[in-house]
């Protein structure tokens, strides 16, 4: 019972994302695109953040202990997690997972207004 409203729900989840994609106006697909590549564009600079970094990832074998060490350097203030399960879409699939996640990286910076 449980899988099929999960599966039901997902399924919602990817209609209503794809129904989003679907109506974005396309030069704002294309300025997307196009701006990535563009050399005008400044690159980011990651050697110097000074601000808190919190960086959410699937377990996957994708990201290796190395991929964590290299954003672990991003910045002293970097908050590397792994979730099970999470997708493109972790704050839509597990939004409590997700909400629960970053109060905990805003609590332990000291982000959130007093």
């Amino acid at each position: 019972m449980v899988a099929r409203v999960v599966t039901s729900w997902l399924a919602a989840l990817r209609d209503q994302v794809l129904s989003d994609i679907l109506t974005t106006p396309q030069h704002v697909m294309v300025s997307m695109v196009e701006s990535s590549w563009d050399p005008s564009q400044p690159a980011w600079d990651l050697e110097n953040v000074r601000v808190p970094v919190l960086v959410m990832n699937t377990r996957s074998p994708f990201y290796t202990p190395e991929y964590e060490a290299y954003h672990r350097t991003l910045s002293p203030k970097t908050d590397y997690r792994t979730f099970e399960g999470a997708g493109h879409f972790f704050m839509l699939e597990q939004p409590a997972v997700f909400n629960k996640a970053l109060m905990e990286m805003l609590r332990e910076f000291d982000l959130l207004a007093k």
